[in-house]
């Protein structure tokens, strides 16, 4: 058996986001709540070009959050993006 272990840093998030996806449904999470938390990571990890963005990354997302002028609202909608 041939089994390749190395960590591949990778752009196609969707096995990512299925995993984030069954996560929050098995925490009981409603289904608008859910579409909205997939989105906001999808939308974070395009941004970071990554599926492991550095502490760099989520800086540089927080500050073009600023910039655009965001309701703090939307900023505390990411916050869980934060989480290792």
């Amino acid at each position: 058996m041939n089994i390749k272990w190395d960590i591949v840093n990778t752009t196609d998030f969707e096995p990512l986001l299925k995993r984030f996806r069954r996560y929050l449904e098995d925490r009981g999470m409603r289904e608008a709540t859910i579409t909205g938390y997939l989105g906001n990571v999808g939308r974070y990890l395009k941004f970071a070009k990554s599926d492991r963005p550095s502490n760099q990354d989520l800086e540089r997302f927080r500050d073009l959050l600023s910039e655009k002028k965001v309701s703090r609202s939307t900023k505390n909608q990411y916050k869980y993006v934060d989480i290792e």
